[in-house]
């Protein structure tokens, strides 16, 4: 059988190149993975590669009690005895505060590391059941309050109990210095103090006689500044924070009183109003210890410093049955310290 020239160039030519390829060795595995692993990563940044090395959570939660108490209050006169002996019957600095747990709440979600701000969060938390009583003899005294013009002499003892309430809600955006880990912040704060100052005066019988009530309740609504600073950062299970925190404020102070007689009845019943600038200083410190990857157990310390604000305390100075003696004192201060406890929860 004769084929052509051009069919038999053809045959010669594949039969060489099927040869060729059969002499070439395939790679090993061992050697492709060399040879992947000597080449550079592509397309990722240093910065997101050590968000990863950092943090690899994406959310962090708190969930605790905040567990304060409440300084002594500044002097102020309550009841003003005019005999036998002139004076202070009840001042204000002479209350002295239980302490009162209630919940506290934060949470951070962690975004981009390539953003200035690489993260959100909040916290809230509240305390509302710090008290303090006081009983006062008053037998054989005539007395009156500091706005008072005429005494009051049918009383035997005088029982007053004062109450104080803390709510504090805030949303942080922050920023985190690489190499120190510094994590600063600013955001959003709202604050509300709540005073409650009441009197009711017993006759020789114990028949409540005549009844007083201050009330004066704080909105602050501002923005806040500060830090998370690490304290211990190279432990595997240990790390300690300190968190210092400063914030300017509009305070919208609302004072409230009434009196009756009998108690328990409302002869007078007032109100006033005022805007007022308020500060607040906060420092808060955290111990927590790993117990797993995902969960830490903390314990901490809160102080909180309020200035600008109404306290109850202060109003009778100022305020009482239809009397607006100077108006409402709304450049009082409060004082709140305690323990922090709960558990610390990140995946």
């Amino acid at each position: 059988m004769r084929y052509p020239a051009f069919t038999i160039l053809l045959l010669l030519v594949c039969t060489n190149v099927s040869i060729s390829a059969s002499n070439e060795t395939t790679p090993s595995l061992d050697e492709v993975l060399i040879e992947t692993s000597l080449k550079p990563i592509q397309n990722v940044s240093y910065k997101s590669v050590l968000h990863v090395n950092k943090s690899p959570a994406h959310w962090q939660l708190d969930v605790g009690a905040a567990i304060l108490t409440r300084n002594t209050l500044s002097s102020s006169p309550i009841l003003i005895e005019l005999a036998p002996q002139p004076g202070d019957l009840l001042n204000a600095n002479s209350f002295r505060f239980n302490t009162a747990a209630g919940p506290d709440i934060s949470g951070i979600k962690y975004r981009d590391q390539d953003l200035f701000f690489d993260a959100v969060g909040f916290r809230y938390f509240d305390v509302q059941s710090m008290a303090a009583q006081i009983f006062t003899p008053t037998t054989g005294v005539t007395w009156t309050f500091p706005t008072g013009s005429g005494g009051i002499s049918n009383t035997q003892n005088v029982d007053t109990r004062y109450t104080s309430r803390l709510y504090s809600f805030e949303a942080n955006l922050y920023h985190t210095v690489e190499e120190s880990q510094i994590r600063w912040l600013t955001g959003f704060r709202w604050l509300q103090v709540s005073d409650t100052l009441g009197l009711v005066g017993t006759n020789v019988t114990g028949t409540q006689t005549i009844s007083w009530n201050w009330n004066a309740q704080n909105n602050l609504y501002g923005w806040q500044v500060g830090a998370d600073f690490p304290l211990i950062r190279n432990s595997s299970r240990w790390k300690f924070s300190c968190s210092p925190k400063v914030g300017l404020y509009g305070n919208q102070c609302l004072g409230r009183w009434d009196d009756g007689t009998p108690a328990g009845t409302i002869d007078n019943e007032n109100s006033v109003f005022r805007n007022q600038v308020a500060f607040a200083g906060d420092l808060s410190t955290r111990l927590a210890y790993s117990i797993s990857e995902a969960i830490s157990i903390q314990l901490g310390y809160q102080l909180l410093w309020l200035n600008g604000i109404g306290v109850a305390g202060d109003q009778p100075e100022v305020l009482s049955g239809t009397t607006i003696a100077t108006g409402l004192n709304s450049s009082g201060s409060a004082f709140y310290h305690g323990a922090l406890a709960g558990l610390n929860f990140m995946w």
